[in-house]
């Protein structure tokens, strides 16, 4: 597993540094790799009086970086050649268009693991990219059919996996359903994953008590859930993310 870059502040613990830190650790047979900022980064200057003395201050001694600047060259300095990259929630406001990426399939699997187990699978996913879409698929499902008892393909054409359908069935003796349409399916038996960027949920669509794990983590997808299907159980990758890691910092 790539290694995973994750970009936070230290709010919530009490640090007498005040420059970056960065801690790296073993992880889910991969490496995390922990790039924390000073949280009075996050402060936009404040005040007509502290603006003038600011102006006074470099007027002698030359201007310097306010904490959102500093911010932003830090990640851009210290952005890697290899790995994903993830902000922390609290960052976004600086980075504008910044996205989460797709986990990598055995993360993805790992997160599923990670939620009350449900026997239907249902995978919502498209066919932008279509041949690194379906080394993901595969990967993804390999991980985690063993307990399925049903297992759904949205959206990913009718031939595109096909072949590994095939495979699946004759190793599982797991049917694969390959459709358009959203399937009707018994919600508390049912977990759905979304791997589809810039896309709303089928929130008529889901059977109520679902669980749906959201791999892009998208904003406004777990609002639009939160407003219009309070009986779904939305589960965000980052979100997950953010919450081990930090306790992970933390207990430090």
């Amino acid at each position: 597993m790539q290694t995973i870059h994750y970009f936070m502040s230290d709010t919530g613990k009490q640090k007498e540094d005040t420059r970056p830190r960065e801690t790296s650790f073993l992880w889910q047979d991969g490496r995390v790799c922990l790039h924390t900022v000073p949280s009075e980064w996050l402060l936009m200057p404040r005040g007509e009086e502290k603006e003038n003395r600011q102006r006074i201050r470099e007027r002698f001694f030359g201007r310097r970086e306010n904490g959102p600047e500093r911010l932003k060259r830090y990640v851009k300095d210290t952005l890697p050649e290899d790995g994903q990259v993830w902000l922390a929630p609290e960052l976004d406001s600086f980075f504008d268009g910044y996205e989460s990426p797709l986990p990598e399939p055995e993360l993805a699997a790992f997160l599923l693991r990670r939620q009350p187990f449900r026997e239907i699978l249902i995978l919502l996913t498209d066919e932008s990219d279509r041949m690194r879409m379906r080394w993901w698929q595969e990967r993804f499902l390999e991980e985690c059919f063993f307990d399925l008892n049903g297992l759904y393909l949205v959206g990913a054409g009718e031939t595109a996996l096909e072949e590994f359908c095939g495979w699946l069935y004759a190793q599982s003796g797991l049917p694969a359903c390959v459709t358009e349409a959203f399937p009707d399916t018994d919600g508390r038996k049912t977990a759905v994953v979304d791997l589809r960027f810039h896309t709303r949920p089928p929130f008529r669509e889901l059977a109520s008590g679902s669980i749906y794990l959201d791999l892009t983590s998208g904003a406004q997808k777990q609002r639009l859930l939160g407003e219009k299907r309070r009986d779904i159980s939305y589960v965000s990758a980052r979100n997950y993310l953010d919450t081990v890691f930090k306790a992970r910092y933390n207990a430090i």
